[in-house]
This record gives C-alpha cells, sequence and structure tokens, in this order.
C-alpha cells in the first residue's frame, strides 16, 4: 500500500511539474488556420520552480512519432527564439513590404526544417522573450546556472511528453547557444535519462577550425592592394552597374545617418 502510494506521489509531483502549455491555431498577419501544430507554454525550473522559462513547439509536418525531435537555442545572450521561427529555420518569414504601421504579414517557409523534424524553440536565459521569474533573487543567474536550467527544462518537458522520448534527438542553435550546446549535452550524457541521437565529437573537425590570422597580422603590408589596387576598385564598381542596369526610380537619395553631429553611416 506504501509503495502504491509512493507511486501516486511521484506522478502527482510529475503533472506539477508538467508544462503549462496551450494550442495555437491561428496568427495574426496569416489567412486561415495554420497548417501545423504550434503548441506554446511555460516549464517552471529552479528551486521552487521560481523560473519560467517560455517555449514554442512545432511538431513535425511528417512522421512526428519517428522523426528527429530537436531543441533550438538562439543567442545573444537574450535572442528571443521567435527570431529562429521567423528569421530562421522555423516554418514562417515576413513579407517583405514597406511598413506602415500596419500588422506584418507572413509566408510560410518551404525550406523549414519543422517539414522533417519536430521543434522545441526556448526562450532562454531567463528574461530572454516571454521567459521571467517570480522573485529578484532568481534574475541573478550564471552561465552555469543557464545550462542547468535547460537541462531541467528539457526533463521536465519530456516528462510531459513522452511520446517524444524515444526520438532521435539533437540540440542545435546558433552564436553564444555554441557555449550552451556542449554543456548541456554533457549534463544529458551524464544523467541517467537514456537519449537516442547521434553523437559528435567537438574535435572531430578541429583541424579545419585552426585560427588563420596571418591575412589579419599583415593587412597593412597588403593594403595597396586591397584598397587602392585599380582592379580590385573596379571589381567594386560591378554592384554599381548592375543595381543601374535595373533601372530603378531612386525614391529616397543618399543622407548621412548622424549621431551626436558625426557621421555614423
Amino acid at each position: 500500500m506504501e509503495k502504491l502510494l509512493l507511486l501516486l506521489l511521484l506522478l502527482l509531483q510529475q503533472q506539477q511539474q508538467a508544462a503549462s502549455h496551450s494550442t495555437v491555431e491561428y496568427l495574426p498577419g496569416l489567412q486561415g488556420r495554420l497548417p501545423f501544430p504550434l503548441e506554446t507554454g511555460y516549464v517552471g525550473v529552479g528551486k521552487d520552480e521560481e523560473l519560467q522559462l517560455f517555449y514554442y513547439f512545432l511538431e513535425s509536418e511528417s512522421e512526428p512519432t519517428t522523426d528527429p525531435l530537436l531543441i533550438w537555442l538562439s543567442g545573444g545572450p537574450g535572442c528571443s527564439a521567435v527570431t529562429a521561427i521567423v528569421n530562421g529555420i522555423g516554418p514562417l518569414r515576413f513579407v517583405e513590404q514597406v511598413y506602415y504601421g500596419s500588422m506584418p504579414s507572413f509566408v510560410l517557409n518551404p525550406h523549414a526544417w519543422t517539414k522533417i523534424a519536430s521543434v522545441i524553440f526556448l526562450d532562454q536565459p531567463i528574461n530572454t522573450g516571454f521567459s521571467y521569474v517570480t522573485n529578484e533573487v532568481a534574475y541573478k543567474q550564471t552561465d552555469v546556472q543557464a545550462f542547468d536550467y535547460v537541462y531541467e527544462f528539457l526533463r521536465k518537458w519530456l516528462s510531459d511528453h513522452p511520446e517524444y522520448i524515444s526520438n532521435p534527438f539533437y540540440m542545435s542553435g546558433n552564436s553564444y547557444a555554441g557555449k550552451m550546446i556542449p554543456v548541456v549535452a554533457q549534463l544529458i550524457s551524464n544523467g541517467p535519462y537514456q537519449m537516442s541521437g547521434e553523437r559528435r565529437l567537438l574535435d572531430e573537425k578541429l583541424i579545419s577550425l585552426q585560427r588563420q590570422d596571418k591575412c589579419a597580422s599583415d593587412w597593412r603590408k597588403h593594403m595597396k592592394y586591397w584598397a587602392n589596387d585599380p582592379k580590385v576598385q573596379e571589381a567594386l564598381h560591378v554592384r554599381k552597374k548592375w543595381i543601374k542596369s535595373l533601372n530603378y526610380s531612386i525614391v529616397d537619395d543618399w543622407r548621412p545617418w548622424n549621431v551626436n553631429n558625426q557621421v555614423a553611416g
């Protein structure tokens, strides 16, 4: 009987840890119902779940039961995951048009990673995007703590979405996320939770990542070539000739951009 009660308590605890989430079917700026499943929600992490991490989950448009599960971490640190959804690997793109204060509209991205994978876009670290804290003490955190919170997020998210535990798992991101991904991957590897997926050692391609700074160190020596050589100068005019060939009329003449009475661009 005691074992049964303990099991029930554990199950209830898992339910308390489960993310509060909802399904999004429509977005402003996109006509009709979303053609892909979109879930948004919060997962509480930290000692008393005082940190609430916000996520967007886009299920694979192909075979979600077998397609890879991927978590995307944007860089910064502090860039919202929205940047990747509408300006990166996600299924949406802003319609490029002149902005007059109206609501921007979307088009679908035919090359989205969500065509073949289910992707969690996470707003991290805390206070990025819609992620927030419930007390001032939790607001201050180190990179190491941020790594632990992402790992805790994954454990709790998978507890709430057990159907994805057996899917191949990958981590990806850009910019500053390159510091976070290896550490979180190591936490997963050292932890008790088994996840399937390919592993790549960071030093496998190290030989191609060696610094080649000779050009930078000798830039003054070669200045006469890259700055003053007539052939180089002529090559730089190719773009001007191409633009001129389009025969576009000038809508807004070039003008300097001044900051504190100094030309900044």
